[in-house]
């Protein structure tokens, strides 16, 4: 991919306006958002010694995060 179509896919994906609910959340919540997305990439790191209910989960979430839900 060139930068422009690298740039231009970014700009597809990513809404700022996704976003916005961050200004409502407290320090505690943002925080606690922020540690969510930490278990979940450790438990990508890991996703083949998880139990298959705990995958489907996980995957569920991960999902959620890339379409941009944001909290």
């Amino acid at each position: 991919m060139t930068k422009a179509e690298i740039a231009s896919a970014v700009n597809e994906w990513f809404n700022i306006e996704n976003y916005s609910v961050l200004q409502n959340l407290t320090v505690e919540q943002l925080f606690q958002e922020i540690e969510n997305r930490i278990v979940a990439y450790r438990m990508g790191q890991n996703s083949g010694e998880l139990p298959p209910e705990s995958r489907r989960r996980h995957q569920n979430y991960y999902e959620e995060l890339i379409e941009g839900k944001v909290v």
